[in-house]
């Protein structure tokens, strides 16, 4: 059995058999079409660019709808900025319709805010993906971990479609695509969602999609005394522990096998214990980049969605939350 005495377990499971007993779920076919970009006018835009066309390519999207929603009256200068990107990217996105535009605001109306602009233009143009950066209108290097700012947290509560959030904004930022990490303890109910994003921007023979799951053996040792003892190394089953034996998680890991069979992706289960943001996070610096695909609960009050906040907050790679 595997030594629990160790911080940082990794157990790499290329042939995991989690359908021996777990349910069978069913990973849906997803085909968006519309991406929305909002732009700030800081040095993550480039980032963010680059990020947005190559998924909006691998996603096998139609159109890239740029905006750049800033509060206040119209400043020519913005307006110019917002249009120069769309027309960069217009020259470059090869098959790839881009627009751009900012909401309507009725004569003598102040504009809404920025994160309102967003939502209303995701509704108006039919977007599958909202890409941002965060903190939006803010300098990523001076807030760094402390805030994500209050946009990024009306959009994770408000949103209608998936958000893609962009962090430090690094060169070649689309080599995360190559490394996608889904976090087994995060995707809740919209796990099959969540696989079915990274299998559809998951490139056959150079991508590799990650499953993280964490073995929480620090509560096991807290309820330990009340049960009579101490826990033992050879009493726990890791696979059970980190709820890959059976139920949902399973059931995930079954399914996403079978698809990446069926795409001949690479598909690999790993297995940490310790504090699950923190296993989470040292994972991801193991792949150099990456992108992370997690679930979010609807209840800001869940302790999922407060934990997908402190992930977005601490992680320099980009997120995706489904």
């Amino acid at each position: 059995m595997t030594d629990f005495s160790r911080d940082d377990l990794t157990d790499t499971m290329s042939s995991f058999e989690a359908a021996v007993s777990a349910p069978h779920v069913q990973i849906p076919a997803i085909a968006p079409r519309v991406v929305l970009l909002a732009l700030d006018g800081t040095n993550q835009d480039p980032a963010a660019l680059a990020l947005s066309v190559a998924v909006a390519n691998r996603a096998g999207a139609a159109e890239m709808h740029l905006t750049y929603a800033y509060e206040g009256p119209s400043e020519p200068a913005r307006e110019h900025y917002l249009a120069e990107r769309a027309g960069e990217l217009s020259a470059r996105a090869g098959g790839l319709t881009t627009t751009h535009s900012r909401p309507h605001v009725p004569a003598g109306a102040a504009p809404p805010r920025s994160f309102h602009q967003i939502l209303e233009l995701a509704t108006q143009r039919n977007c599958d993906l909202i890409v941002m950066p965060a903190p939006y209108l803010d300098d990523y290097v001076q807030l760094g971990t402390t805030s994500t700012g209050t946009n990024l947290d009306m959009l994770l509560r408000h949103r209608r479609t998936p958000l893609l959030v962009v962090r430090e904004a690094y060169p070649a930022i689309e080599r995360c695509l190559d490394h996608l990490i889904v976090p087994l303890n995060l995707v809740t109910k919209r796990g099959t969602d969540v696989l079915a994003w990274a299998f559809r921007l998951a490139v056959p023979g150079s991508a590799t999609v990650h499953l993280v799951a964490t073995a929480d053996t620090q509560g096991i040792a807290a309820v330990a005394p009340a049960a009579g003892g101490a826990v033992r190394d050879h009493d726990i089953d890791e696979l059970e522990l980190a709820g890959l034996a059976h139920g949902p998680a399973a059931g995930l890991v079954a399914a996403a096998q079978r698809r990446a069979a069926d795409l001949n992706v690479a598909c690999r289960v790993s297995v940490r214990t310790g504090q699950p943001l923190e296993q989470l996070l040292a994972f991801t610096r193991q792949q150099e980049r990456s992108l992370i695909l997690t679930g979010c609960p609807e209840s800001c009050s869940a302790t999922g969605y407060l934990q997908v906040q402190a992930l977005i907050r601490e992680s320099p790679d980009p997120v995706m939350v489904i």
